[in-house]
């Protein structure tokens, strides 16, 4: 009875300890505060491994300076993209879907509209799962 319960408490052990790697892989929160450019410039996040095949990842964004709004987009740190971007203002949460593989180094592009005339600050927080 006594092996059994210790076998029984080892696994669950294990199991833990894989669950907890597992989540640790799948990427980390960051917290980001760059400058876009304006006239259509760009700013971006630091970069992160990414730690799930085509997981989308997620943005946090806390502040977009003057009441503008700036796309995101995840990107390779080659400046690879993907189709997916999501448009951003202040206090907005959004997805960013994309198609890279686990281990790839990826960043968060902002970019400004054409029209825009003054660099725009934005920061928040952002995991590339």
């Amino acid at each position: 009875m006594k092996k059994s319960r210790t076998i029984i408490a080892s696994g669950a052990a294990t199991l833990m300890l894989l669950l907890g790697a597992a989540q640790a892989s799948a990427g980390d929160w960051s917290n980001y505060n760059t400058t876009v450019g304006r006239f259509n410039g760009n700013g971006y996040t630091g970069d992160q491994a990414k730690g799930v095949t085509d997981a989308t990842g997620w943005l946090r964004s806390g502040t977009v300076g003057g009441d503008y709004k700036v796309d995101a987009r995840m990107e390779s740190i080659s400046g690879t993209f993907t189709s997916g971007f999501a448009r951003i203002g202040d206090g907005t949460n959004v997805d960013l879907p994309n198609d890279f593989t686990e281990g790839t180094r990826v960043r968060v592009r902002f970019s400004n509209d054409l029209t825009t005339r003054v660099n725009v600050q934005v920061s928040g927080s952002w995991n590339p799962r």
